[in-house]
């Protein structure tokens, strides 16, 4: 089993992903693109798992960072945690 209740909403996870990004990656009142490659924000496979670390620490849930680490972007974050239940409509 790869994740464990409380399932997170994609819209509370998507208020999140911005304030994330913004404070730790793209600065205050840049866009966030779903789609842009993880690398063009920086992001290593460290920062890929402190990034589920802090996923998890936020929402109160259990997902492995392997959910996390094959992405290429966002969305792809996005749809694999909803494929494993973490994340609902």
């Amino acid at each position: 089993m790869t994740a464990t209740a409380p399932t997170v909403t994609q819209a509370a996870f998507l208020q999140w992903l911005g304030a994330y990004f913004s404070e730790n990656r793209i600065g205050e009142g840049k866009s966030l693109e779903l789609d842009a490659p993880l690398a063009a924000y920086g992001m290593d496979s460290v920062d890929v798992i402190t990034f589920a670390f802090e996923f998890e620490d936020q929402f109160g849930v259990t997902a492995e960072p392997g959910l996390f680490l094959g992405a290429e972007t966002l969305r792809d974050v996005i749809a694999r945690l909803r494929e494993h239940g973490v994340i609902a409509d």
